[in-house]
């Protein structure tokens, strides 16, 4: 199976996100972007064991709520939580080790890449020449791999 053939279920799919992203919130956000992950092909460069994938999931989702804590600081609690899972994080971190951390780093910047596609996308025409855009730039989202996120920061 090619990618062409492939096409029309990655299509079916873009526009599915797009229809759950405006329903907006980190969970309508979240699964948008795993719809379009998930249809895209070569999900995976790597086959991890079930407890590695747990780990960077964990690894995932904490600096996922770390991120939303930085974003806006609620007073003393706030810090508190945000400084709480700082250390949580770090744990998480020295536990996984450095190959699992990157995994889970290179996950948490596809998300955001293809969530800032996605929003694009959303406010955009969306008439077929932009979805062929749009999937080409997912594509090569999906291709990236943790050495380009070091030479892009």
């Amino acid at each position: 199976m090619s990618e062409r053939d492939n096409a029309p279920a990655v299509e079916t799919s873009l526009w599915s996100a797009v229809t759950l992203l405006d329903e907006r919130g980190p969970a309508a956000a979240r699964a948008a972007v795993e719809e379009v992950l998930s249809a895209l092909p070569g999900r995976r460069g790597r086959d991890w064991t079930a407890p590695q994938e747990a780990r960077i999931r964990a690894l995932v989702k904490g600096m996922d709520a770390l991120r939303t804590l930085d974003r806006a600081p609620e007073g003393w609690w706030g810090r508190r939580r945000a400084r709480r899972a700082r250390r949580r994080l770090a744990v998480l971190m020295r536990v996984a080790g450095p190959k699992l951390v990157d995994e889970a780093a290179l996950r948490c910047w596809k998300s955001a890449r293809v969530l800032e596609v996605l929003k694009a996308f959303a406010a955009g025409r969306r008439d077929r020449a932009e979805v062929a855009e749009v999937l080409d730039r997912l594509r090569v989202v999906q291709r990236a791999t943790y050495l380009d996120l070091g030479q892009a920061a």
